[in-house]
């Protein structure tokens, strides 16, 4: 298995009661926006289906040190 990282590619649009970001463990990038576009709420499974409109990339254990996801939104 394979943790993707997925995010809107424009991260400025957007509302209340949507989702800005997943980190999914899946098989493959197709699993992982499937399983993303089944836990969606306003924003639509479209949202993570369509790769024009968000990204999905492999998450390794290789690299600096850093903050993977932080989705937070103020309302």
């Amino acid at each position: 298995m394979t943790l993707f990282l997925l995010k809107r590619r424009d991260e400025n649009s957007g509302g209340y009661d949507e989702v800005y970001g997943f980190v999914v463990r899946a098989e493959t990038e197709l699993l992982a926006r499937e399983t993303a576009g089944g836990a969606a709420e306003a924003e639509g499974a479209k949202m993570w289906l369509d790769s024009e409109i968000s990204s999905c990339a492999e998450v390794t254990t290789t690299g600096p040190e850093e903050i993977i996801l932080r989705d937070f939104f103020a309302g």
